[in-house]
């Protein structure tokens, strides 16, 4: 279930970015930035993943440290 919740939490970080980044683009190009914007949108949902899987999967400092 943590992995859940932290998977949630970077989809939302991070498609939050993607947005923000398509915004920032549309100044200079509308369909430069729908592309980046698809682009990062699409990939945002494997690097989130990796995220939730490295900060779930790290071990605990005590258990780390016995």
């Amino acid at each position: 279930m943590r992995i859940l919740v932290v998977y949630v939490i970077c989809v939302a970080i991070g498609q939050a970015v993607s947005v923000g980044i398509g915004l920032l683009l549309d100044h200079y190009s509308p369909s430069l930035a729908l592309t980046a914007f698809i682009l990062i949108y699409f990939a945002m949902y494997w690097v989130a993943w990796r995220i939730a899987l490295a900060i779930v999967d790290r071990p605990s400092g005590a258990a780390a440290a016995t």
